[in-house]
């Protein structure tokens, strides 16, 4: 019976295991221990992460609602990571999370309009960031962005906040009136984020609807986007205030997107009047001076004694 039993340890040997052929023989099992394989989420420990961006980045305005983004290389220990934003009412309370790769700082409130600061140290890497929250709440959804495609949008400049050259105390709607036009911004395409637009020159038509002026179509370009805003240059734009040529140069037209239109919109650009003419027997740029503490100064274009810097808030689309 011995020499059978022997055979069959024999047979088994060939097909199991080396642990379950002893067990069948009666002889003692080995111990075996388990191996854990590498766990990749597993926590670093060390410190190495460098700061590679900030988000917002302070070029175009941020949605109220917006968080603020550390991106960084390497790993990031918790208690190596230091986030400080301040703003207007200053410092802004914050809960951090951190991701692989980002530092998320999401703001406890809505973020009031206005400019901030953001310090941000992870291990032995530190930035300091500025950027601007613009008066919008959100970012459009995908599905309203898209929707801008084909879409124009018409600026009546009388309605924006007047804020450089600074008009002097109760004369705003009296330099607003002198010199503020009216331009459209056509929205040819829209997709993933991006826009491709237009900026051309309006007038104010029967019941204060802001109509493009007949003509050449404006040339379209890209535009800088941080949704819910959006950054259109111009090189040049001819408009016309009450039959008279005033012309905007090297402009700049950021865009606010709502689900209803466009709103918190502005403007900065060279105003050149030069062709303006005489108001009452006073020339354009004595008017400037006369309602603003601004002056005329040489124009960027070719040093011309007729020019001044213009930048306009709280613009929104008219009809």
């Amino acid at each position: 019976m011995v020499p059978t039993m022997n055979r069959t340890c024999q047979r088994l040997t060939l097909v199991l295991l080396a642990a379950a052929t002893a067990l069948a023989c009666g002889e003692p099992a080995e111990r075996l221990t388990a191996v854990r394989s590498p766990d990749p989420l597993a926590a670093a420990t060390v410190c190495d992460a460098a700061i590679t961006a900030v988000r917002p980045e302070g070029v175009l305005p941020a949605a109220r609602t917006s968080s603020i983004v550390v991106e960084h290389s390497g790993h990031a220990l918790a208690g190596e990571v230091k986030v400080r934003a301040a703003g207007p009412a200053g410092e802004v309370p914050t809960s951090i999370l951190l991701g692989a790769g980002a530092v998320e700082v999401s703001p406890e409130a809505t973020l009031a309009p206005g400019s901030y600061l953001v310090e941000a140290s992870l291990c032995d890497s530190h930035a300091v960031r500025a950027f601007e929250v613009g008066a919008l709440h959100h970012a459009l959804s995908n599905d309203a962005w898209a929707a801008l495609a084909g879409t124009q949008v018409g600026l009546d400049l009388r309605y924006g906040s007047w804020t450089d050259p600074e008009p002097r105390g109760g004369r705003e709607l009296i330099v607003r009136a002198l010199f503020a036009g009216a331009l459209v911004v056509d929205v040819i395409a829209a997709a993933d984020g991006q826009l491709l637009a237009a900026v051309g020159a309006a007038e104010v038509g029967d019941g204060a609807a802001v109509v493009a002026v007949p003509g050449e179509p404006a040339p379209a370009s890209p535009l800088l986007v941080a949704n819910p805003y959006a950054l259109a240059p111009f090189s040049r734009l001819d408009l016309r205030v009450d039959g008279r040529s005033l012309t905007l140069r090297d402009g700049a037209l950021v865009l606010g997107f709502t689900d209803e239109g466009v709103a918190d919109a502005r403007l900065a650009a060279e105003v050149d009047l030069r062709d303006f003419g005489p108001v009452d027997g006073s020339d354009a740029c004595e008017l400037v001076a006369l309602h603003t503490f601004g002056v005329c100064a040489p124009c960027a274009s070719d040093g011309a004694p007729w020019c001044f810097a213009l930048t306009l808030d709280g613009l929104a689309e008219q009809p």
